[in-house]
């Protein structure tokens, strides 16, 4: 959920989270002429949508598209940094512009340290003031996610090359001609779309549990996928590939701070997957040796 350079419907959406009644009716007020706030994008209609619980603007945020947030820190259900970081974690993409009070000061810097794109002091706002932190909020924000974006494809494309690199130097050719076999990919795609569709899921609940700030263990689900690569004798390739694969597919549709995250944890999984299947050759590898010695 960020802002798009075509708001799509020709709609911008606004989350406004306030609990005080008379200051959200102001900023409507202050919100309501939309060729002011957004003259160069082609956008037919505005629409303010005000919570004033954070359990609130969560589900909303969860059920719709919104452009930018105007938040309060300070709920009834939520304080200061709690609501940030909790607000944060399932729209870190959007713009957020932290609404403080005079005393709030502080915490709104604190806000922005950590990414909010402005704060606006409640007592000294006005209608002039509030559209332009808007304009300029969208603009940053526009400006932050083609330089993410441009940032992660470039370390997608370096990464794919190392990964090519160093499984071209031989360790692949002598693992295939061992384990007598193509790649999973390339030998039975049927199994390896299944692989991929797995980790792809333990990559999201990863993911969640990382932005949410909850646990997650993926250690057993990584454990019994290494079993069943190496039952199918498969080997670093495979497990490069797939990850890879459910890398691209969840990253298809996810904003550039999100595919950054999602390759950060999908390169764990990965690494864990790695080391598991290492563990399931190891006894092979064991009784070859012994074999050899005797």
């Amino acid at each position: 959920m960020a802002w798009e350079e075509e708001p799509k419907g020709g709609c911008i959406r606004i989350l406004v989270l306030e609990d005080d009644d008379a200051f959200s009716s102001l900023l409507e007020e202050w919100l309501s002429d939309l060729a002011v706030i957004a003259p160069h994008l082609a956008v037919s209609t505005l629409q303010v949508v005000v919570c004033a619980r954070l359990a609130d603007a969560l589900d909303a945020l969860r059920a719709g598209r919104f452009d930018i947030l105007l938040v309060d820190l300070n709920l009834p259900d939520s304080q200061g940094m709690e609501t940030f970081d909790r607000l944060f974690a399932d729209s870190s993409e959007l713009p957020v512009i932290v609404l403080s009070a005079m005393v709030d000061e502080s915490l709104a810097i604190q806000a922005v340290r950590r990414g909010a794109q402005d704060y606006l002091v409640k007592g000294r706002l006005d209608g002039e003031l509030l559209i332009r932190s808007i304009r300029y909020a969208i603009e940053r924000s526009l400006l932050q996610q083609k330089l993410l974006r441009s940032s992660e494809d470039e370390r997608h494309i370096r990464e794919r090359r190392a990964l090519d690199r160093f499984l071209s130097q031989g360790f692949s050719a002598v693992s295939s001609r061992m384990l007598g076999q193509r790649s999973l990919k390339q030998g039975v795609p049927e199994l390896f779309d299944e692989h991929v569709s797995l980790f792809a899921q333990s990559l999201e609940r990863a993911v969640e549990a990382r932005t949410h700030k909850s646990s997650y263990d993926p250690s057993p689900e990584m454990k019994e996928m290494a079993n069943g690569l190496g039952f199918l004798k498969c080997g670093p390739r495979d497990v490069v590939d797939i990850y890879l694969d459910a890398v691209d597919a969840k990253s298809i549709v996810a904003y550039p701070k999100k595919r950054q995250v999602y390759g950060e944890e999908g390169r764990l999984l990965a690494l864990e997957l790695m080391g598991y299947l290492v563990s399931y050759y190891r006894p092979y590898a064991l009784s070859a040796r012994e074999k050899i010695t005797s």
